[in-house]
């Protein structure tokens, strides 16, 4: 089996896909930063930001929802 790659080919084929997804990428962003506000707002006013245990459970719950959203992103748009 012949696993031999080329970095320049991998990283140009990558920028070439990159930039015909530019648009969808940025739109994704965009959707991904109104979606998180919201969360961010809904969670505020269930959690007590005032306390440290507050705080932190909100970054916490933010966190895995943000991590989640940025790993099913290159699903919708690169399958």
């Amino acid at each position: 089996m012949n696993t031999s790659f080329s970095i320049s080919e991998t990283l140009s084929t990558a920028w070439a896909i990159a930039k015909k997804n530019a648009w969808i990428v940025m739109g994704f962003t965009a959707v991904q930063f109104v979606v998180m506000f919201v969360f961010t707002t809904i969670i505020a006013l269930f959690l007590n930001e005032t306390s440290t245990t507050g705080a932190l459970v909100q970054n916490v719950i933010i966190q895995l929802a943000d991590t989640f959203i940025a790993c099913s992103s290159p699903f919708l748009f690169f399958t």
